[in-house]
């Protein structure tokens, strides 16, 4: 999955270099807000002592998760 989300962020002139960590803190992340949610996705990384969850931000940066968030690629690419 991290190999095809790396050729679609290329295939849209982008950089990636998802690793295997990366995709399993970010899968991580992920269903630790379905547990405990907040109203945004970006309020996780949140300092306030109400609001955010340090332990999200110990694992990877808000504008990481969200590069990661927008070329993730689960499918072949068919180049025709």
């Amino acid at each position: 999955m991290f190999g095809r989300s790396n050729l679609y962020a290329t295939q849209r002139n982008k950089t990636l270099n998802l690793t295997i960590e990366e995709l399993l803190a970010f899968i991580g992340i992920n269903f630790l807000m379905a547990y405990h949610r907040l109203p945004a996705w970006k309020q996780y990384w949140n300092t306030s002592e109400d609001l955010g969850l340090p332990v999200v931000a110990d694992c990877m940066t808000r504008n990481r998760f969200e590069e990661i968030l927008k070329y993730l690629h689960c499918n072949d690419i068919v180049i025709t």
